[in-house]
């Protein structure tokens, strides 16, 4: 059985692990806290995870789409079958989920 002081320190590392990642691909968590719904989404993602979603045959990318019209189209197709395609599993899939969970509520 796991003790609760073992789910903590695990918890722990996950919450680490994580920052870890963010910071690998340059965003904070302070900084996905505020990320404005109406901004762009290829200002606030990395190039990488732009273009990324821009050559995947789900999306239909064009300069002009928000970061709440992302969120959309990634919740209508889902946030795991997203992240099934190639190249979505590690970092950019966590910065995808980082940056559609950091919206400000509107």
């Amino acid at each position: 059985m796991i003790t609760r002081e073992e789910y903590l320190q695990a918890l722990e590392i996950v919450k680490l692990y994580r920052k870890q990642c963010l910071e690998d691909i340059g965003l904070s968590d302070d900084l996905l806290k505020g990320i404005d719904p109406d901004s762009l989404f290829r200002e606030v993602s990395s190039r990488k995870l732009y273009q990324a979603l821009k050559h995947r045959e789900f999306f239909s990318l064009s300069d002009d789409y928000t970061v709440s019209e992302v969120a959309s189209l990634v919740n209508d197709y889902g946030i795991k079958e997203i992240r099934k395609n190639r190249g979505f599993g590690g970092k950019l899939g966590l910065e995808l989920q980082s940056i559609i969970s950091g919206m400000q509520p509107i």
